[in-house]
């Protein structure tokens, strides 16, 4: 049996060596025969696999434009595989590129004469895990403005701000205070008024006693600019901006699964 169709096999599947060695034999030396059988192996353990929720979210800037990208697996271990973090350097720089404007886009483009999509399927297969392209972002900036950004070290959480009048440090340390506090809204006053009484039911269910101007207190804190400044506890983010004629023009906080139901349906892992 010839070494090369193995090898393409593999290449376009991930599957094992036995597993390609065994669907050849079985459809005689078939490649396209063997390609689809091993296809619609693949598809039958997808549906069995349990919840993806883990894996990393990753930031590619450059110059005026920023990409946000998850990539989601079933545990977290596979964010120390060379294979998962060679697959993430593919897709961040091929989505910054191309102006790629839509996942389904993205997941379609070939690089390395392969589908991005192929590729995810190559590395789903070799650490025997679900993986995919969930969601992403492209951000834009004016030239007069800047970027700042804060990854968490495992990928669990990327924060992105765009700031005017200020350097990259500034602007990293506010996307800093916003991974740190779970910020959301720039300003209370944008924060969905639904969205304040299931927070104020919530609120008063956990503090007994608590009055409004508790409540008023733990709302400012969930907003950017009303909140403490990270490191200095005697001014607010709004202050510090305005005594340094600085704007916060917008942020961006993903965390890694969130949104994903019944994310606890997913591997057992010690990380």
């Amino acid at each position: 049996m010839a070494i090369e169709k193995i090898k393409r096999l593999r290449e376009q599947t991930g599957a094992g060596f036995l597993d390609v060695k065994q669907a050849l034999e079985k459809h005689h030396g078939d490649e396209e025969k063997a390609l689809a059988f091993l296809r619609s192996q693949l598809s039958k353990e997808t549906e069995n696999i349990r919840v993806a929720s883990k894996g990393a979210i990753e930031i590619v800037v450059k110059d005026n434009q920023a990409v946000i990208f998850e990539v989601i697996a079933e545990t977290d271990f596979i964010t120390k595989n060379e294979h998962y973090q060679n697959l993430l350097k593919i897709i961040g720089e091929t989505i910054h590129n191309l102006k790629i404007r839509s996942t389904e886009e993205a997941l379609a483009t070939h690089i390395q004469e392969k589908s991005i999509e192929e590729h995810i399927r190559y590395v789903g297969g070799l650490v025997k895990e679900n993986v995919s392209l969930r969601r992403y972002l492209r951000i834009y900036k004016q030239s007069e403005d800047v970027f700042g950004f804060y990854k968490h070290p495992n990928g669990k959480y990327v924060s992105l701000v765009i700031l005017n009048n200020g350097t990259e440090e500034d602007a990293r340390k506010l996307a800093l205070q916003i991974v740190a506090n779970d910020i959301k809204w720039m300003r209370v006053e944008d924060i969905d008024p639904i969205i304040i009484e299931a927070e104020k039911a919530r609120f008063y269910k956990i503090n007994i006693g608590a009055n409004e101007a508790n409540f008023n207190n733990h709302l400012r804190s969930l907003a950017l600019l009303s909140q403490i400044l990270l490191g200095n506890e005697t001014k607010t983010v709004e202050k510090y901006l305005l005594e340094n004629q600085m704007e916060v023009i917008d942020f961006y906080r993903l965390e890694l699964g969130e949104d994903i139901e019944n994310k606890l349906n997913c591997r057992i892992d010690f990380n």
